[in-house]
């Protein structure tokens, strides 16, 4: 299966969305949110084991806060027995003094308004383009009775009567 640039753009804008990280005060969080946790050194050598990572930040959603803890539900790995990937998830608990720092995801407008920008542009000028290279021989009016004329479209695999 071959892609056109038709599709590969049509990809590229529904595919579009920037998203950024912004430092958080634990406290104030409230409960699913997509959060990015940054461990203590201590914290992540602690829950190495039930992570399987030695990575200090831990992506996930909050799920609650109780006692001081924040209470994240992540990836903790990826299991095959069939054949097939599995992402399994856990409520991991860290406390908050374990917690060196918290960003909270959410859309970039800004981004995301410039990359559909962008691939609309892109779209506009494949469509000209191919307005442009199929007209007739000579440039001017195809040959041949009204009713024959025909203006063929490659890229949308259809042909658009005149």
């Amino acid at each position: 299966m071959r892609l056109t640039p038709l599709a590969l753009a049509a990809a590229l804008l529904a595919g579009t969305g920037c998203y950024k990280y912004e430092v958080a005060d634990p406290g104030m969080l409230e409960p699913g949110r997509d959060v990015r946790v940054r461990l203590a050194p201590e914290a992540a050598e602690r829950l190495e084991e039930v992570r399987m990572t030695e990575d200090r930040l831990m992506e996930g959603k909050l799920v609650d806060q109780q006692g001081g803890n924040l209470m994240v539900e992540t990836a903790i790995g990826r299991i095959t027995p069939t054949g097939t990937s599995r992402i399994l998830k856990q409520v991991i608990s860290v406390p908050f003094a374990e917690v060196r720092e918290v960003e909270t995801r959410s859309l970039d407008r800004g981004k995301t308004y410039l990359g559909a920008g962008v691939a609309a542009g892109i779209l506009a000028y494949i469509v000209v383009g191919q307005f442009q290279d199929s007209g007739g021989t000579d440039g001017g009016t195809p040959p041949g009775p009204p009713e024959s004329r025909v203006l063929p479209i490659p890229l949308l695999r259809f042909s658009f009567p005149f």
